[in-house]
């Protein structure tokens, strides 16, 4: 309900189904086909300023703004999230994470996109197969790691998400949209 309720009061969430954009403002859904121009600068001085997802777009060969700008917010902001994308003080707000169909095998994975709590590309794999429920030997065979690069991945998760425990960790991956 928080998010319901604050989209009818305080701010404007963006989201993605399929291919189609929507925003929720005031508790009305419309089908968007432009960023209004206060979202697309916000998201623009966003771009700009994070240099790895610049990076990553030119390595993709996304150089036209509108495309660059369209392609980050796909990676960072069309998730049905649980905070308005933009507040009632017009500021943009937190990235989310977005359900993503190269999930694992994006090579711009944790550059473009943000992945939650600081988490590295490979903790995030690690995270997705304790979540798949993977015995410790299995994510070893999968991920091409050793026991103890899987004890220090877990470890460093652990630390940063401050739970402890792979149901924990399986629980919180499914919480923040991980999986």
């Amino acid at each position: 309900m928080k998010l319901l309720s604050m989209l009818v009061h305080n701010g404007t969430e963006y989201f993605t189904t399929g291919k189609v954009r929507h925003a929720i403002n005031e508790g009305k859904i419309q089908v968007i086909n432009h960023f209004p121009i206060e979202f697309y600068n916000l998201l623009l001085t966003e771009l700009k300023a994070d240099k790895n997802a610049l990076r990553s777009l030119a390595k993709m060969g996304i150089t036209n703004e509108r495309e660059m700008v369209e392609h980050f917010f796909d990676c960072n902001y069309s998730a049905f999230g649980g905070d308005a994308d933009v507040n009632h003080n017009g500021e943009l707000g937190n990235r989310e994470v977005v359900n993503c169909d190269i999930r694992d095998n994006c090579p711009y994975e944790g550059k473009l996109c943000q992945l939650p709590n600081n988490l590295t590309r490979r903790e995030a794999q690690v995270t997705r197969s304790i979540a798949k429920a993977m015995m410790d030997a299995e994510i070893i065979a999968e991920l091409f790691i050793s026991q103890n690069t899987l004890r220090n991945h877990k470890n460093n998760i652990e630390n940063k998400i401050g739970k402890t425990g792979k149901i924990s960790i399986a629980v919180w991956a499914e919480k923040v949209g991980l999986i």
